[in-house]
């Protein structure tokens, strides 16, 4: 019933903005010389808006739109910030806040002891179903300032794992992805890793991490781009599209985290998947 009034409300405003343009339109002539621009003005703004509100009834398809109602139902988005001391569905396990981010150990000594370390790590549970359809996770961080000898994450999604590095003035980065754990995903980092040109992880640099996956296919995205500080664009590169073997075992497992070898300051986490 809500998207009905939705619907009638979004095609009403249709209505009355392109009757409204074409009013202005065939009344131009009528006016004034000195009004005359003044209309002219008001058609194009009412035009706009008519355009305007006839996409907004897309959304919800009236008519012929591309998302439907079952769709918009169907779908559970939702947003961490990392500002303060409390996330809810988070804990801090040896995090630091600082106000506006939280901020990793500085202390991680190698690969295994990353692995062992505990990380905020996000339970999905209903109304969202990670077994149905993709599951799409984005986190927004920022690099440390300073020399460091290398720069790794490691991002886990629903069984999905991905490490990813750029060593200190080499001018490629390296990635490995698993289903079968954490551990895993690092080892073939650093035996037989995938390579892409460009540093993807760099000093003071404000990033952008999304992965797509799919438990029932075992398929997965990752794209990864720069943030701009003043906004919310950002230029997507895709670094893995690839096809694994589903978390067996593990099917229904919606775990999110992040970890980083170096001191990374998480800023926020946006989910989507469906009911």
């Amino acid at each position: 019933m809500e998207f009905q009034i939705v619907q009638a409300f979004f095609m009403l405003g249709f209505v009355a903005m392109a009757a409204g343009a074409l009013w202005f339109f065939m009344e131009r002539n009528d006016l004034k010389p000195e009004l005359r621009p003044v209309a002219t003005y008001a058609a194009v703004i009412a035009f706009v808006a008519a355009v305007l509100y006839y996409v907004m009834t897309t959304v919800v398809q009236f008519p012929l739109g591309d998302i439907g109602v079952e769709a918009i139902r169907d779908t559970v988005e939702l947003r961490y910030w990392f500002e303060g001391t409390e996330v809810p569905g988070f804990q801090l396990e040896g995090w630091t806040p600082d106000g506006l981010h939280w901020v990793s150990p500085a202390d991680i000594v190698d690969d295994q002891d990353l692995v062992a370390r505990q990380a905020p790590r996000l339970v999905l549970r209903r109304p969202m179903d990670v077994t149905r359809g993709d599951l799409v996770v984005e986190f927004d961080f920022v690099e440390p300032h300073g020399v460091a000898t290398e720069r790794l994450v490691l991002a886990s999604v629903a069984g999905f794992h991905l490490a990813l590095r750029t060593g200190e003035g080499e001018a490629r980065s390296e990635w490995a992805v698993s289903t079968e754990g954490p551990a895993e995903a690092l080892a073939d980092l650093r035996s037989n890793p995938e390579r892409i040109s460009g540093r993807l992880l760099d000093a003071g640099g404000t990033y952008r991490l999304r992965i797509e996956v799919s438990q029932q296919t075992g398929r997965m995205l990752v794209l990864m781009g720069s943030l701009d500080p003043r906004g919310d664009d950002v230029e997507y590169r895709e670094i893995v599209q690839d096809r694994l073997s589903p978390p067996r075992g593990r099917l229904g497992s919606a775990g999110v985290s992040l970890r980083a070898m170096e001191s990374l300051r998480l800023s926020s986490i946006w989910v989507r998947g469906e009911r």
